[in-house]
């Protein structure tokens, strides 16, 4: 190597040098800086599944001053609306993120919203965000149990089929396959069924009254139990 280029390298691999980290907690420094946002991000998803609505609120607040009003923290303020039954300003937050980065999620939130009242909408919102997000479990979950209200049986039980296997450690598309072969008048089947997924004979018996309950029929939300 002539003495020109390593003079030339010289100050650059000095500089790669000072950038490595050079102990474990230094690794960790550096990844906690680059990755602050994801992490408070996630916090708010937490609070989100434990209802603790008002604080992942103030959370986004923070995350906003920061970092603006991101599509992510747009999306997850709706689901916060949403929850807390501020329908209108969920409505207009995810109608404006539809045809953004998270436009299967703010479908999949449309359909939730919309699905006590307006079941019809709600299922082509929750069939718009499967298909710009087929690998989503909860979305197929929703519109399953969905299509299961509407009567159409078939397509619920492709979609919860799906659910089941794409994230075989959430029960609720498990519960409502279950719940569907009780409406099918399949009740030997729901058990057979339920008893491998490990539901308690409780849980049996809760969907099997609920599977009465909706041949009344009643409307519920989506989601299922």
């Amino acid at each position: 190597m002539s003495r020109a280029l390593l003079l030339l390298l010289g100050p650059l691999m000095l500089l790669a040098c000072q950038s490595t980290p050079k102990t474990p907690d230094d690794a960790v420094r550096i990844a906690n800086q680059d990755d602050t946002e994801q992490v408070h991000t996630e916090l708010v998803r937490q609070m989100i599944a434990q209802r603790k609505y008002f604080a992942a609120r103030a959370h986004l607040d923070a995350l906003a001053l920061e970092h603006g009003e991101t599509p992510e923290i747009q999306l997850l303020r709706a689901d916060c609306m949403r929850h807390l039954g501020e329908l209108d300003g969920a409505r207009a937050a995810y109608q404006a993120l539809l045809n953004g980065p998270f436009a299967a999620e703010a479908a999949h939130g449309m359909g939730l919203l919309l699905a006590e009242h307006h079941l019809t909408a709600a299922i082509s919102y929750l069939q718009r965000a499967v298909f710009l997000r087929p690998t989503h479990a909860a979305a197929r979950n929703d519109l399953g149990y969905a299509m299961i209200l509407a009567g159409d049986y078939d397509s619920a039980h492709r979609e919860l089929s799906t659910a089941m296997e794409l994230a075989p450690g959430d029960a609720r598309a498990l519960r409502n396959l279950v719940l569907l072969h009780h409406l099918r008048g399949d009740p030997s089947q729901a058990a057979a069924l339920g008893r491998r997924g490990g539901l308690s004979q409780s849980s049996l018996d809760q969907l099997r009254q609920q599977a009465n309950d909706l041949n009344a029929p009643v409307a519920r939300g989506v989601g299922g139990p």
